[in-house]
């Protein structure tokens, strides 16, 4: 497959292109077009002044013309930088407050943006110019163009929705990983990639748009808006139309299943979906399990669910299960953090009551993992993942300046995240940062969020767990967006999973709005952290279940 990152620019398609959702149908960009566009946008960058070194921000909600400002911006040999757009019924004081904080660490030398949002922009951008999307004649085809040293992309961390911070990731970096990505997935010149992930975030953005673009892939794309308004439209193109990869998080298969009937289903054929690439965030065996079992009889397969592990520092991918493998589950014993399994995810017994971690599959291609401590004479490990690989990027940007990536002894990255490590496979336990030690164990905010959805049956996108220590007591938190649920349930699930009294066990209640995501859909838990020791959401704490200490 063809990785380099100009190459389609050369002879682009006149038939393949992006096909954006509209009200009726589908809207095709062909590659041709698409490449004329990138042309004359390179074209005025350049006449601007714009050029190598320079960071140009691209603020556009169309999944077209912001990817021909993006190719636009490596043709003049700048950096991109994606930004996102105004979500729905966000207020624009909020959204410029954002918005000043992410400029003032990109720092562009111009701002890339549809004329609509010129009302909305003009009172942040000031002095900064702003490129929208007029076209014209093309006067050259010999333009600097991004090389590989340089710094392809200026990519915002999930977590900028706090304090912002980019990851600078190298063009050789973007071309080594869209190539691993390839080789993982077994990508050929008739797949046909899905999407609704915003653009403005790694797995979105590199690998649902930047990869099958300089392949030449068709590309059907949503906004995340109308997945979230039409999730059957996303389901048809695997079902009615030719797509054949596409990826998710763990909650948007739980949406699917609760809101795609038999009705809707009953007209589709998923015989040719290839590759269902599952990740961004813990992934919950349970869920994949009803998903391949509710969609085996439309033709779908449980061996094409590829969960995959990656963050933004390694570019995107890092491990991931090949389609046609089955996929793998094991638990941990909390204290002894002995490993049981692997199993096959479609025979485990998950309603056991233990907590089943997934495997995301081994490294993808030219990645290599291990974890900062192992188990001698097992061949298994449990510790803190450190990936090596071309994939690996510079650093970070910052309002303070730029930063290099935090490495372990022998410089791979260290990726922050807590995972076990089987036969060289990837099963993410959780953030180590989001853990708290109890009586010699570590306990994970993840796992704690598990045993509360194993036991109840709440959304999972209704509950969030924060682990920390504060004054000098390890103290775990249960943020709830819904008030339907069996208390003492709850309670005994999470003392019985922290294992007693140790620490203190705090619960909160709000409709909506308690639990504070990315702008991915992250929990932020350092934020809702910080808030709970502040004393910000005492007002919202529950008393604590009849026979419960607090």
């Amino acid at each position: 497959m063809i990785t380099d990152f100009f190459t389609w620019t050369g002879q682009p398609s006149t038939t393949r292109g992006i096909h954006r959702a509209v009200a009726d149908g589908w809207q095709l960009t062909t590659y041709e077009e698409l490449r004329d566009r990138a042309r004359s946008l390179a074209e005025r960058l350049l006449d601007s002044g714009i050029g190598p070194g320079d960071v140009v921000s691209i603020i556009e909600p169309k999944v077209d013309d912001f990817l021909a400002a993006f190719f636009a911006v490596l043709l003049a040999g700048a950096t991109p930088n994606p930004i996102a757009p105004p979500f729905p019924l966000q207020g624009a004081d909020s959204y410029r407050r954002q918005l000043v904080r992410l400029l003032g660490v990109a720092r562009p030398a111009t701002v890339y943006a549809p004329a609509e949002y010129e009302s909305l922009l003009e009172p942040v951008l000031d002095d900064i110019p702003r490129l929208d999307h007029r076209i014209g004649p093309v006067r050259t085809t010999d333009f600097p163009q991004c090389g590989p040293t340089d710094i392809g992309l200026l990519q915002f961390t999930s977590g900028s929705s706090g304090t912002p911070k980019a990851v600078r990731v190298p063009l050789a970096s973007l071309q080594a990983n869209i190539a691993d990505i390839f080789e993982w997935l077994s990508v050929g010149p008739d797949d046909h990639i899905a999407t609704w992930l915003p653009a403005y975030h790694d797995m979105g953005l590199i690998g649902c748009l930047l990869a099958p673009t300089v392949a030449g892939l068709e590309i059907d794309a949503m906004a995340p808006i109308e997945f979230l308004q039409e999730p059957q439209k996303w389901l048809s193109c695997f079902g009615t139309r030719t797509a054949t990869i596409g990826a998710a998080p763990n909650f948007a298969l739980s949406y699917l299943l609760a809101k795609v009937d038999g009705a809707a289903l009953a007209e589709m054929d998923f015989g040719r979906w290839h590759a269902l690439v599952v990740g961004a965030e813990r992934i919950d065996p349970a869920v994949l399990r009803r998903f391949a079992t509710e969609f085996g009889p439309y033709g779908f397969r449980s061996t094409a669910i590829c969960p995959a592990y990656g963050l933004a520092e390694a570019t995107l991918a890092v491990s991931g299960v090949g389609p046609r493998d089955p996929v793998e589950v094991i638990t941990v014993e909390p204290g002894s953090q002995q490993i049981t399994g692997p199993f096959d995810l479609m025979t485990a017994p998950l309603t056991d009551g233990r907590t089943w971690l997934v495997g995301c599959g081994r490294p993808v291609g030219t990645v290599s993992v291990h974890v900062g401590e192992e188990s001698p004479g097992t061949g298994e490990s449990i510790g803190e993942l450190c990936v090596t690989g071309p994939n690996v990027a510079l650093g970070y940007r910052t309002a303070a300046g730029d930063t290099d990536l935090a490495r372990d002894a022998v410089g791979s990255l260290a990726t922050g995240d807590a995972v076990a490590l089987v036969d060289n496979a990837v099963y993410p336990i959780g953030r180590i940062g989001d853990a708290v030690k109890i009586r010699a164990t570590t306990v994970y905010a993840e796992d704690v969020e598990a045993a509360v959805v194993n036991a109840t049956g709440v959304p999972s996108n209704r509950v969030v767990a924060l682990a920390g220590t504060a004054d000098g007591r390890p103290q775990i938190a249960i943020l709830l967006e819904t008030a339907d649920l069996d208390m003492e349930i709850v309670d005994t699930v999470v003392r019985a999973h922290v294992g007693g009294d140790d620490a203190r066990i705090r619960f909160f209640h709000a409709d909506s709005g308690l639990i504070e995501r990315t702008t991915s859909g992250k929990p932020r838990r350092r934020r809702m952290w910080q808030r709970l020791i502040d004393g910000e959401l005492d007002r919202l704490e529950m008393g604590a279940p009849a026979g419960s200490e607090a």
